[in-house]
């Protein structure tokens, strides 16, 4: 942002510089009837996580095995200090291939809604911290604010980045009361179950097959790749959720799904049919991760003006919800009659898949799409799945 009003005090305090960054996806629901969502499944720091680990980039390389999670927040932090407080790109001593990519990020705030987010950056002796807590009060009265600038007695300057999205389905989905199991640990889901399958059910119309392997001529496999959009009537963002071998990094698996989206075009208006199967996994968490690749005092700032300053912490907290239930936005309905011996399809999120966010371009098909995600979770493992 440029000509910022929090001009660089006269006398920069070489001792630290702050980012703190928020984010939280959240799905908010209708409540209907006793429906009680699930627990959180973990809610605590990312040192206690075995088998997730969170990047700062879409284009940071994925470890095999691993849950791995992105959300845009620490991206818009980074660039408020990036732009508002040093003044060109990052250099960090010892972190510099981690601050490139930073740098060299095109994710800006227009990959969300204007009052889904706040992102400011400043130095602390000219009111930053203070203007920060002012107007997130403002903007999101409800939120309880971490202790900015708390943790060193003469902070520079800070950063800092908010997000809260809700996506609401249009119809409530079934909850799963029958075993799942995700790569052979029971975890609760939700969907469209086999035993509980009703013809009407107005929740099939929501889901918008995008892309499917399967081939027509043959029987349905659970070997087959698919990418389904959830929440087909959503404004202004989309669900997308996908059955596809991991690439390198984040950012090359949602390349491949969007390319897996586009030759899979004549999919693009097909819909669950009645024998359907549909099942995911709940999940629910709560994780605060510190990006220690990039902080403490043995990884000075490089800048001129800025030499001999650190970051301290790079934060970011991250709470995710997806289950069965959405308040009402659209509803839509397709019943289709089939003849009655037609194999089920079954779309099982029982083994790694890809969970994506993002805006939605009217008129436009997935695979067309030039926003930017705002949240990708690659879901690898059932740490953070919910359990029965």
């Amino acid at each position: 942002m440029a000509g910022c009003f929090w001009k660089k005090p006269k006398v920069l305090i070489p001792i630290i510089a702050i980012v703190a960054v928020v984010c939280v996806v959240a799905l908010v629901y209708r409540r209907t009837g006793a429906y009680t969502p699930p627990p959180l499944a973990f809610d605590g720091t990312s040192d206690q996580l075995k088998q997730t680990v969170i990047v700062p980039t879409l284009d940071t390389p994925m470890p095999a095995g691993k849950n791995v999670i992105w959300c845009a927040s620490f991206q818009l932090a980074w660039n408020e200090f990036k732009n508002d407080v040093i003044g060109e790109p990052v250099k960090i001593t010892d972190a510099q291939e981690i601050a490139d990519r930073l740098n060299a990020s095109m994710i800006t705030t227009a990959v969300l809604e204007p009052g889904d987010y706040y992102a400011k950056a400043g130095y602390v002796e000219a009111g930053a911290v203070e203007r920060i807590e002012r107007e997130m009060s403002t903007r999101f009265p409800d939120v309880a604010l971490p202790k900015i600038g708390v943790g060193h007695p003469d902070p520079v300057a800070v950063a800092f980045a908010y997000l809260q999205v809700s996506v609401k389905f249009s119809q409530i989905f079934d909850e799963n009361r029958d075993s799942f199991l995700f790569r052979g640990v029971p975890v609760t889901s939700f969907g469209i179950r086999e035993n509980g399958k009703k013809p009407d059910d107005p929740a099939r119309g929501q889901v918008l097959i995008l892309y499917s392997s399967e081939d027509m001529d043959e029987p349905w496999s659970d070997e087959n790749e698919f990418i389904l959009d959830l929440s087909s009537g959503t404004e202004p963002y989309e669900i997308i959720l996908a059955r596809v071998d991991p690439r390198s990094s984040l950012a090359e698996t949602v390349a491949a799904v969007d390319l897996g989206m586009e030759t899979g075009r004549s999919n693009y208006s097909r819909r669950l049919e009645h024998q359907d199967v549909l099942l995911v996994p709940n999940l629910h968490w709560k994780v605060e991760h510190h990006f220690k690749e990039i902080e403490g005092s043995d990884k000075p700032l490089q800048n001129e003006g800025h030499g001999g300053n650190w970051l301290d912490p790079a934060w970011q907290m991250i709470e995710f919800k997806l289950d069965r239930a959405g308040a009402v936005l659209r509803s839509e309905a397709t019943i289709k009659e089939v003849p009655g011996e037609v194999e089920p399809r079954r779309f099982v999120f029982d083994r790694p898949f890809l969970i994506l966010m993002r805006k939605r371009q009217e008129g436009k098909h997935p695979s067309e799409y030039t926003t930017a995600p705002f949240f990708v979770m690659w879901v690898d493992n059932a740490e953070l799945l919910c359990k029965p």
